[in-house]
């Protein structure tokens, strides 16, 4: 899925109202994003 940056906030928003928030994975910006790519934790529970 694809969402434009100047969208995001807004998408955000309408999914956790939608009851979205246990599917969807939270973070605290980029860094911690590429934290869990490289975490084997998050590898072994993606399968």
């Amino acid at each position: 899925m694809y969402v434009p940056h100047y969208n995001l906030e807004k998408t955000h928003k309408l999914l956790l109202g939608k009851g979205y928030r246990e599917r969807m994975r939270i973070t605290k910006g980029y860094v911690e994003v590429l934290r869990r790519c490289g975490s084997r934790d998050e590898a072994v529970a993606a399968t």
